[in-house]
């Protein structure tokens, strides 16, 4: 019985022991699928593709949760959707094939998105809907020897890097990314392309070449260098409406082995634009002694380039930087700085200062480039076909400016040294902005003769040379002292002013020719011996036409027969001025100016007042006599004022006149 007993409590134990491992087990299996749903590795099986929530499509069989590390590695294309179901997983890897990404509820990896891991892994990413958000390092590309590519091709297709990841965009790898069709990509920190030498990178962000217009993006937020060409050659193409944005400091080439290139264009309907708040560097590497490589901006029809700080060509320590303009326009609110070997060259706009030397600056093509800023230059670096100075453009130096030049009423071309403008053909200066010659050396260089149409000013000891010739146009005005080098024709003013006081003195080295419009401005602050008086010295011959204009500026009062010349000629003169303006207001005891001629000179004379053919013939029948007196004692007793009275030109009729009258009668 007891035995039997025990083998009856045996056999009823053993269930209870049976049931306490089941449970044991039991609670195992509970936990386990818990424990594989925080760290599991899924494989996509499905190359038909389908939902990324349905367990079956993945390996093992479960549905992805925010702990999963998920890889891709069909060959073939195929599409995986996405929802809320399956809303986040810790990293995805695409080893091969394309796939595309459908997203209805967006999805976040938490620790990293790699397209193209391994070496001869070749795979693509597209996203064509929704927000996928990679919150760590996100990477196309990656090892030497992989592929990766990434696609985000649509108006609500959205890549967000966040936390403060960054995106390498072909690490060691080839890697590619691809903008369009008004899709965007923001990246938390930095922007890496072409990050190390065994890498090809490029990106290409592109709106519509048709209607509807839309802005594909690229936003790069962080503090932190965006490269392109840290290591590798690396290409960006911003093109169609596309727009690049870069909060901090942009380097193209920054590594030594690095062929880099970043184009920004319009090849559709939309302007395309790279934007960049820190400093752009091409060709530059920012550590101490360490050579950077070749780097170059292309700015096409369409594209605009706007940097906030600093522009960067070049290294000392080896690398260049080019901008090639083919239509474009760069604005940059601080200048472009250039190391030897770096330039700009192209048909554009520049709407920056550029610091040239020891780079240089080759405009192309019939256009050239249109300057909005100033070029500040002391050698041969500036050469080429053609600048035009725009209404804030201007020059600043010396050495030379080879090139045609052509510039708005405000643009300043200012000498600080020894200064040649222009080039040898037909158009090398037809420049209607302001030239400062100063006291400084300034060649003008065209082979049928300068032209100016703004205001030249010009000081003791400057020289003004026209090999050529040197043409003021009308509305132009050559103005100050020194010397015209060359045949000068004037349809515009001449204008020899001397700062402070009265007395210019212009001299011109060759002849000269007054056409119709033109002016000669002349101010008389004294008398003839005081040398008070503006004059022109010409060593060849003077052709005389136009308007000869007075000016009184000191308040000197001219007295009758006072002569001042105006312009001699060693050589001899032929014709004469049109008309001579006299001073407006006029003196105050009211002379007239008259032009006289000798046979080198034309010389202004003083002459009596309107009415009055002399001083002193009060009655104006021809000379002073017996029936003046009369009058001459009633305006100086009793007045009003009579200017033919005023036989000392004193502006007043008083006793101090008297004896001149007396004489007068004798």
């Amino acid at each position: 019985m007891t035995q039997q007993g025990k083998a009856i409590m045996t056999s009823y134990a053993r269930p209870r022991t049976h049931n306490a491992v089941l449970c044991a087990a039991a609670a195992i299996m509970a936990i386990t699928p818990c424990r594989m749903a925080r760290g599991a590795a899924l494989s996509w099986i499905n190359a038909a593709g389908g939902a990324a929530s349905t367990a079956a499509n993945w390996s093992p069989a479960q549905v992805p949760t925010s702990a999963d590390d998920l890889t891709f590695n069909l060959n073939g294309a195929y599409t995986v959707t996405w929802s809320a179901g399956a809303n986040a997983s810790r990293t995805q890897t695409f080893r091969q094939g394309t796939v595309t990404m459908s997203i209805s509820s967006p999805h976040t990896t938490s620790t990293g998105l790699t397209v193209g891991d391994l070496n001869a892994d070749n795979a693509t990413l597209t996203l064509t809907t929704g927000t996928l958000n990679s919150n760590a390092v996100t990477v196309i590309g990656d090892a030497a020897g992989s592929t990766g590519v990434v696609n985000v091709n649509d108006d609500d297709a959205d890549l967000i890097i966040g936390g403060s990841a960054d995106l390498t965009v072909g690490n060691g790898g080839s890697g590619t990314l691809n903008i369009t069709g008004t899709g965007r990509v923001q990246v938390a920190d930095q922007l890496l392309v072409g990050s190390n030498s065994t890498s090809v990178a490029v990106v290409n962000v592109s709106g519509f070449s048709v209607a509807p217009i839309g802005v594909s993006r690229l936003e790069v937020l962080g503090a932190n260098d965006s490269r392109i060409g840290a290591g590798g050659d690396a290409t960006m193409t911003i093109s169609n409406g596309g727009t690049v944005e870069i909060a901090s400091r942009l380097i193209i080439a920054n590594g030594s082995a690095s062929t880099s290139q970043v184009t920004v264009e319009d090849i559709g309907l939309a302007n395309s634009a790279l934007l960049i708040d820190g400093e752009l560097l091409i060709g530059r590497n920012v550590s101490a002694a360490v050579a950077a490589g070749a780097g170059t901006l292309n700015i096409n029809t369409g594209g605009q380039v706007t940097v906030q700080q600093a522009t960067l060509l070049g290294d000392p320590d080896g690398g260049t930087g080019t901008i090639d303009l083919s239509g474009g326009t760069f604005n940059g609110a601080m200048p472009i700085s250039m190391q030897s070997g770096s330039a700009i060259v192209g048909t554009g706009t520049i709407n920056a200062d550029v610091n040239v030397v020891p780079g240089s600056i080759v405009p192309t093509g019939a256009a050239g480039i249109t300057m909005n800023g100033f070029i500040n230059n002391t050698g041969a670096g500036v050469f080429g076909t053609k600048i035009h100075f725009g209404a804030t453009g201007g020059y600043t130096g010396s050495g030379s400016c080879g090139v045609d030049i052509t510039g708005d009423t405000s643009a300043l071309i200012t000498a600080t040294g020894a200064l040649s403008l222009g080039r040898n053909t037909t158009s090398g200066v037809s420049y209607n902005g302001q030239l400062a010659v100063g006291s400084q050396d300034v060649t003008l260089v065209d082979t049928n003769g300068a032209v100016l149409g703004g205001l030249t000013t010009m000081a003791s000891g400057g020289t003004l040379t026209g090999a050529n010739g040197i043409g003021l146009a009308n509305g132009g005005r050559i103005q100050g002292q020194g010397t015209l080098v060359g045949n000068v024709i004037n349809s515009g003013a001449l204008d020899p002013q001397r700062s402070g006081t009265p007395g210019g003195i212009m001299q011109i080295t060759g002849d000269l020719h007054m056409n119709p419009t033109g002016v000669f401005d002349m101010e008389i602050g004294g008398t003839p011996a005081s040398n008070q008086h503006d004059r022109l010295n010409v060593s060849g011959t003077a052709t005389f036409g136009g308007t000869l204009r007075v000016t009184i500026p000191n308040g000197y009062v001219p007295k009758v027969g006072e002569q001042f010349i105006a312009i001699n000629a060693t050589m001899g003169r032929t014709g004469e001025f049109d008309a001579i303006v006299p001073p407006s207001p006029g003196p105050c005891n009211d002379v007239t100016f008259v032009l006289v001629y000798s046979s080198t000179a034309a010389i202004v004379l003083v002459r009596p007042p309107l009415g009055c053919t002399a001083l002193g013939d009060l009655n104006s029948n021809g000379g002073c006599d017996g029936t003046d007196i009369q009058p001459f004692i009633d305006a100086i007793l009793f007045g009003p004022y009579d200017n033919c009275a005023d036989m000392n030109g004193d502006c007043a009729n008083t006793p101090t006149d008297i004896s001149i009258f007396v004489n007068c009668l004798l």
